[in-house]
């Protein structure tokens, strides 16, 4: 199943061989309106096609992975994922370089500031004009910020004070198609992006637009980094049955670990010493913590409703959980300690400070939070109020993009814009 194709990038780590593996489906997302109108939790049972938790499945998650096994893998990729042992709703199998290893070639960099303010103020209101901007985030070096549209298929470039540098049109792209992308952090200087589509993955160069197919790999159309230097993700998910897969693969090529899921893998989260894997399943609506060294489940956590959204602290103490309330959980046991339910609509995404002093949502009440993060949370059992980064009225807030220091935010709505803020 896994095929690859070398690029050969020029950057301060040298040449950087390249090869990506990708068969996946993307993201549980909201039942869309045309209009961008947020999803009242009242409309959802009505929804034409809509799973009975309210989300309506994109058109990608109907692919399947039949006859998927790729014929250009190698015999030692394969023979390196040919062991698999159950753990609980999943069949998990190690690589030769597993998850809590390293990339000799790849050094962590240490990007974070002295400590900074923990409220944010708005830089940048940038009006991108087309709907369903459900991924941003900053190009590494945090000199732009790029956003797409799933409405129009288009990537927008634009530097920090709102002007745009470049729009790349993803080719036979349909409105509403799925698309993901991930920062290509290793590479610094030439802004560069993985790319995910039901076509096919890639990678895009955003200063020329070209795009740079990834021969041999199977279509998807989510990726994610892992937080660990070099290591990528992606997941894979199908509904009939309701199942999937997720693989981690180093940039060398090698594959860290493959899981066949037997629940659909909506969200996971690799703990920063890549020992721990935490997955949200549907439709079993649970989260399981998977010690990866031991091979065993460590722990197994109740979702919240409609949950699929997690980030684990930069420390590893802590998992945030976010479904129609967000919930704090030790971690890797899982016991919750701490939730704010006062939601007006489901979570998106959650993610923490790379400083780990805060914690960020965003809603699809129109709303990003921001909680600064209480040290003593054990004992407190309390998150503070959060500061509110609102967007207009109450349009569907979807992406968190933070910059490597922390210190910088891009939030994206169903109102047609990108904010960015700053501390």
């Amino acid at each position: 199943m896994m095929g690859s194709k070398a690029f050969w990038h020029r950057s301060y780590l040298g040449s950087v061989l390249l090869f990506l593996s990708a068969c996946t489906i993307g993201p549980r997302v909201p039942i869309y309106d045309p209009a961008d109108r947020p999803v009242k939790k009242s409309d959802k049972a009505a929804q034409p096609g809509a799973d009975d938790d309210g989300f309506r499945l994109p058109q990608a998650e109907h692919l399947t992975n039949e006859g998927a096994k790729n014929p250009t893998s190698s015999a030692a990729d394969e023979q390196r994922i040919s062991g698999f042992k159950e753990i609980g709703l999943g069949r998990f199998s190690m690589g030769a370089r597993p998850p809590w290893a390293t990339l000799a070639s790849i050094e962590a960099k240490t990007t974070l500031a002295e400590p900074a303010p923990t409220g944010w103020r708005m830089h940048r209101s940038i009006w991108v004009g087309q709907g369903y901007l459900h991924q941003a985030d900053f190009v590494p070096g945090a000199q732009s910020v790029v956003v797409l549209s799933n409405q129009s298929g288009r990537l927008y470039h634009y530097d920090l004070d709102g002007k745009l540098k470049n729009e790349v049109d993803l080719p036979g792209f349909r409105e509403f198609d799925d698309a993901d992308f991930a920062p290509l952090l290793e590479l610094v200087g030439r802004p560069q992006l993985f790319l995910a589509r039901p076509e096919g993955t890639g990678v895009l160069d955003l200063e020329s637009g070209k795009i740079d197919t990834l021969t041999g790999t199977p279509a998807g159309t989510n990726i994610q980094h892992s937080g660990r230097p070099g290591l990528y993700g992606v997941s894979f998910r199908t509904t009939t049955p309701q199942s999937g897969e997720l693989v981690l693969q180093w940039i060398s090529g090698e594959v860290a670990l493959r899981a066949e899921c037997h629940h659909r893998p909506d969200g996971w989260a690799l703990s920063p010493d890549g020992r721990y894997l935490a997955i949200a399943y549907y439709p079993a609506d649970q989260l399981e913590v998977i010690d990866l060294q031991e091979e065993k489940l460590v722990s197994t956590v109740k979702l919240p409703k409609w949950g699929s959204a997690i980030a684990i602290s930069p420390d590893g103490k802590w998992i945030a959980l976010g479904g129609e309330r967000l919930q704090v959980a030790s971690f890797p046991d899982g016991h919750v300690v701490a939730e704010d339910t006062a939601y007006g609509n489901n979570i998106n995404s959650v993610r923490f400070t790379p400083q780990g002093d805060i914690l960020l949502s965003s809603a699809y009440d129109g709303k990003a939070r921001s909680y600064v993060f209480p040290k003593d949370l054990e004992q407190t059992k309390k998150l503070p109020a959060p500061q509110l980064l609102p967007h207009n009225g109450t349009a569907n807030v979807y992406a968190l993009g933070l910059s490597p220091d922390g210190r910088m935010l891009v939030t994206s709505s169903g109102d047609k814009t990108i904010k960015i803020w700053k501390r």
